[in-house]
């Protein structure tokens, strides 16, 4: 079966000057490519929503939805929408804060480029359904993220990079 899904990239308006030219297109190609690699059950034709944006809005959607006062990387929101058969699935919203991971990507000594591309399959997968609150489900996460990142994007396991 051809699994598609739509992902409609959009810049924030604050953040236009820190997302140079080319970040949507790569955004895009990113999530295309992991979701057709996915190994789990999913729509074949779907859509996802991403936000490129700063810290500043990231910290007040990590504060608002999850109360921390602080800027993050990446946030996902899966749609809660019910299933429609034959149409495009809507699968969520994924956010994606410059600063942070630029932060990030210079503290750890990784290149912006493989920090975003992880960040990106990361988000996509919590839409997915994955998650890391548990450590076996943390486990299950990680190896998909390694796998999806040296298969399709020939990028090494990012977990060792932060050791």
């Amino acid at each position: 079966m051809e699994y598609n899904v739509i992902v409609d990239v959009i810049k924030d308006e604050t953040a236009t000057h820190l997302w140079k030219r080319g970040w949507v297109g790569r955004c895009r190609e990113i999530m295309q490519k992991t979701y057709q690699s996915l190994q789990i059950d999913r729509p074949a034709r779907a859509k996802i929503a991403v936000l490129l944006t700063d810290n500043t809005t990231m910290r007040g959607f990590n504060f608002q939805y999850l109360g921390h006062d602080s800027p993050t990387n990446v946030l996902s929101f899966p749609a809660e929408l019910p299933k429609q058969p034959h149409q495009v699935k809507f699968l969520g919203d994924i956010a994606l804060g410059y600063e942070i991971i630029e932060q990030e990507s210079l503290d750890n000594n990784i290149s912006f480029s493989a920090h975003f591309h992880h960040l990106c399959v990361h988000g996509l997968l919590h839409i997915m359904g994955y998650d890391h609150i548990k450590e076996t489900d943390a486990q299950i996460m990680e190896a998909e993220e390694i796998r999806i990142l040296n298969q399709i994007f020939s990028i090494p396991n990012p977990y060792l990079s932060y050791v």
